[in-house]
């Protein structure tokens, strides 16, 4: 819209210096030449602003190149005579190239006024001669901080375009990890629960007591997924990270998730936690927050411990649990975990963007645990 109305300014502005012009060739000269001139420019500046496809950006050079050859011919015939007329043709001109063209273009049109004015040296045209020196500088100034805040608007509107893709790649990634924890948790827990709901009742009918030790049996399930359900409901909130230190935010976590599970949970922060917070906070809550899902839904364990602490240019963050561990016995880095399809692979996918290393250390029947490096 700005570009838009000065296009529609110039234009204007064009018109009143071509009927100045005009005017002004017929107060000196009367019907002659040079009015018939200045009346064909006028007419042109009003098309132009009629019409502008006469004036589009494809043929700016071309309009530039009229308005220059038309300054420089009022210049000659002029002189000193219409000094306000002349500098606000030159104004008008010098606007229009530092606007619409490069910097270039503008002190290419400056340098040529220039030189025209002390070669014909029309009349005494020396005051014209510093003003249109001194207007060619700032133009071309104008000129060059215009490109280069086109370009600054550039480099912003790709980094706008590249934020967007990586927040809509992240919302695709997240909506993915929901559906596969939700097909691995709630859904199943329905799916048994209604399962054991058929047993149960067909073993009332065969036996009532049977089937009252049964419905028992069916209450624990039901406490426990409800446990479940609780955890995986405050795994879709965000991460809890409010300012208070990403610290603070990781024993308030662990401190929930042995509320809810009854898993003993532990966290042994650094001292050098105490210094600027990195500015992956909010992943890296995510990420253990991920890690102790998994150990609730998959270990087995009854212990889980982590650890967090920094190092000159990394935060190290361990996370240890007495569970069942993993199939393989072991230690792998985070390339190795990929090429045998092996570990979290939401944990996996965090660690890699935020450019981080990550070990898996797993000891079947006697737990696992995870090492990750954030570099800072």
């Amino acid at each position: 819209m700005i570009w838009h109305n000065w296009r529609v300014a110039l234009r204007v502005a064009r018109v009143l210096v071509g009927l100045g012009c005009l005017g002004a060739a017929l107060a000196a000269h009367g019907i002659s030449a040079a009015a018939a001139v200045w009346l064909a420019f006028s007419a042109y500046a009003i098309v132009a602003l009629a019409w502008q496809a006469v004036d589009s950006a494809a043929n700016s050079l071309l309009t530039l190149f009229i308005d220059i050859i038309s300054f420089l011919l009022w210049l000659y015939s002029a002189g000193d005579r219409f000094a306000l007329v002349s500098c606000a043709f030159f104004c008008f001109v010098m606007l229009f190239a530092g606007i619409f063209h490069t910097w270039r273009e503008t002190a290419i049109f400056g340098g040529v006024s220039v030189l025209f004015l002390v070669v014909t040296r029309p009349l005494s045209a020396d005051n014209l001669v510093l003003a249109v020196l001194a207007g060619g500088i700032i133009g071309c100034a104008a000129a060059a901080q215009k490109h280069l805040l086109n370009a600054r608007l550039a480099d912003a509107g790709r980094q706008t375009a590249l934020l967007r893709s990586q927040a809509e790649k992240a919302r695709e990634n997240e909506r993915q990890r929901i559906a596969a924890d939700f097909h691995d948790g709630p859904l199943q827990s329905f799916i048994s629960f209604q399962m054991r709901l058929q047993i149960v009742r067909k073993t009332f009918q065969r036996d009532a007591e049977a089937g009252m030790r049964e419905l028992e049996q069916l209450q624990e399930l039901c406490r426990s997924q409800v446990a479940e359900l609780r955890a995986f409901v405050r795994s879709m909130r965000p991460p809890d990270a409010d300012g208070t230190g990403i610290a603070t935010a990781v024993g308030r976590l662990l401190n929930l998730f042995q509320k809810d599970t009854g898993v003993v949970a532990t966290f042994h922060r650094g001292a050098s936690l105490a210094q600027e917070e990195p500015e992956a906070s909010t992943e890296i809550l995510q990420v253990i927050r991920e890690a102790l899902n998994n150990v609730q839904k998959h270990s087995k364990a009854s212990r889980v411990a982590v650890s967090m602490d920094r190092t000159e240019n990394a935060l190290v963050i361990s996370i240890e649990d007495d569970g069942t561990g993993f199939p393989l016995a072991g230690s792998y880095s985070l390339d190795e975990l990929d090429a045998l399809h092996l570990g979290p692979v939401s944990i996996k996918r965090r660690v890699r963007d935020l450019g981080g290393e990550m070990t898996l250390e797993s000891r079947p029947g006697h737990g696992a645990g995870i090492e990750i490096r954030i570099p800072l």
